[in-house]
C-alpha cells in the first residue's frame, strides 16, 4: 500500500504520542489485524508519499529494493535563496552528529547524492521550488545537501533555513517495479500548499 502522509504526525507510534499517528490512521482503516510495516518512512516534519506492505514477505522484498536503491522518490521543496546551476548534483558525504539526528557534511561520513530540478525561483520571497531526488537514504540527507550549497529547505531551522509555518518538504512520487509481477508502480501526490506551486 502507498499512504499520503500529512505534515506533523509521526509515522510510528512512540513516547510522546501513541494516539495520532500515520500507523494508527491505516490501524482504523485495514482494522485490528493490520500490522504497520513501513519500507520508505518519513520524518514527521515531511509529509507525502509513504510505501508500506501488509505482509511479512512483501516487506523483505521491499526492503531489499530499498536497499538495492530501485525504488525512486521524487520530493518537492521550497528552498531559502535562488539555486545556481538550474540542474544538478550534489554528492557530499554525510555524518551524523547529535541526539537530534543532525547530520552534517563530512568527508568521513556515508557517500551521499541528490539531484536536483529548479521548478521556479520567487524573487519576491527569495524562494526557489525545487524537485529534489536523494540516490542515497541517508538521515536528513535533502535537508542536510540543500543547507550545504546554501539554499537550506524554508521553516527548517535545524539546518539555516528561514523560520516557517511548516518545513517545505514533501515526497511527490514514488516509481518502482511491484515486487512480484515487476510491473512499474508509478503514484503521484501534490502538496496541499500553495507555495510549493
Amino acid at each position: 500500500y502507498i499512504a499520503d502522509k500529512p505534515y506533523g504526525i509521526n509515522t510510528h507510534p512512540d513516547r510522546a504520542n501513541r494516539e495520532d499517528t500515520l500507523g494508527n490512521r491505516l490501524s482504523t482503516t485495514f482494522g485490528k489485524d493490520f500490522a504497520l510495516r513501513i519500507v520508505t518512512r518519513l520524518d514527521k516534519t515531511t509529509s507525502g508519499l509513504v510505501l508500506g506492505a501488509f505482509d511479512a514477505v512483501t516487506a523483505e522484498r521491499l526492503n531489499d529494493m530499498q536497499l538495492r536503491h530501485s525504488i525512486v522518490k521524487q520530493y518537492v521543496a521550497v528552498v531559502c535563496g535562488n539555486v545556481q546551476p538550474d540542474q544538478g548534483r550534489i554528492d557530499l558525504p554525510l555524518l551524523r552528529v547529535d541526539e537530534q539526528n543532525k547530520t552534517i557534511c563530512d568527508p568521513s561520513g556515508k557517500p551521499s547524492a541528490t539531484e536536483y530540478t529548479t521548478l521556479n525561483y520567487s524573487p519576491e520571497t527569495d524562494t526557489t521550488v525545487v524537485r529534489l531526488t536523494p540516490e542515497t537514504g541517508r538521515t536528513h540527507q535533502l535537508r542536510a545537501h540543500m543547507a550545504a550549497i546554501g539554499c537550506p529547505i524554508l521553516g527548517d531551522v535545524l539546518y539555516g533555513g528561514r523560520s516557517a509555518d511548516r518545513i517545505y518538504l514533501h515526497c511527490a512520487r514514488l516509481t518502482f517495479a511491484h515486487p512480484f509481477t515487476d510491473k512499474m508502480v508509478d503514484v503521484k501526490s501534490v502538496p496541499d500548499e500553495a507555495l510549493f506551486d
